[in-house]
C-alpha cells in the first residue's frame, strides 16, 4: 500500500496511526485525523507530512473529548489496573503446569465475572514475574507458570517497572487530553514549529 500510494497509484489512503508511523507516507497533500493519538508527541509526528512540493499538508483533525475515552479503554487493556493483576495472580494461585492466556482469561472470568483480554493476561504475568510472585515460560503459545513462594515481606505493586510505565503512559495521556482540548490552533501549529 505504501508503494503504491507512493507511485500515486492510489491517492487515499484510510490507515490507523500504526500505518503512518511505520510507513513512509510524506508525499500527501491532507491528513484526517480521526482518533485522538496518545501523546503530542505522536500527533506532532503524524501532522508532520508534506505533499510532493515540500509543502506542509493540510491537517484536519476530526477527534473530540469523547475519543480519549476509547484510547482509556485501550490503555487500560495494555497496561491494567492492580486489581485486574491481583486477580490473575490468584486466578493462577491454583493452577499449576501449562496454560494459555485465553484460559487465564476464563479462569478470571469464572472467578470474578470479569472479562480480561488475553493481552492484560500476558502484561498481568509480566507484572507478577517482575515482583518475582512467579515465574513463566512460553513454549510456543503455552506458557508454564510456576508460582513462587510467597515473599515474606508485603509487597508494593509499584515495585513492577511495567506497572510503572503504565501508570507513566495513562497520567501523560489525562494531561495530553486535557491540553489538546484547549489548545488553539496557533498554539498547536506554535507547538509543532518547535518540534
Amino acid at each position: 500500500i505504501e508503494k503504491w500510494f507512493i507511485e500515486e497509484k492510489i491517492n487515499v489512503v484510510i490507515a490507523t496511526h500504526v500505518f503512518i508511523a511505520k510507513c513512509d507516507v510524506k508525499d500527501s497533500r491532507h491528513l484526517v485525523l480521526y482518533s485522538l493519538p496518545f501523546t503530542m508527541e505522536d500527533l506532532i509526528k503524524q501532522c508532520k507530512a508534506k505533499g510532493h512540493d515540500g509543502k506542509p499538508s493540510t491537517v484536519h483533525l476530526l477527534f473530540n473529548e469523547q475519543e480519549s475515552e476509547k484510547n482509556k479503554c485501550l490503555l487500560g487493556e495494555l497496561r491494567p489496573e492492580r486489581i485486574l493483576v491481583g486477580q490473575v495472580y490468584l486466578a493462577l494461585k491454583n493452577h499449576q503446569g501449562p496454560i494459555t492466556e485465553q484460559q487465564v482469561s476464563q479462569l478470571v472470568w469464572r472467578k470474578y465475572q470479569v472479562a480480561v483480554s488475553q493481552y492484560s493476561v500476558k502484561i498481568a504475568i509480566k507484572i507478577l514475574e517482575e515482583l518475582e510472585l512467579l515465574q513463566c515460560t512460553i513454549n510456543g503459545h503455552t506458557n508454564n507458570i510456576q508460582l513462587l513462594p510467597k515473599p515474606q515481606e508485603k509487597l508494593d505493586i509499584i515495585q513492577s517497572v511495567t506497572f510503572r510505565q503504565g501508570l507513566h503512559l495513562k497520567d501523560e495521556f489525562v494531561k495530553f487530553v486535557e491540553k489538546i482540548m484547549h489548545t488553539s490552533i496557533d498554539e498547536l501549529t506554535a507547538e509543532m514549529n518547535k518540534s
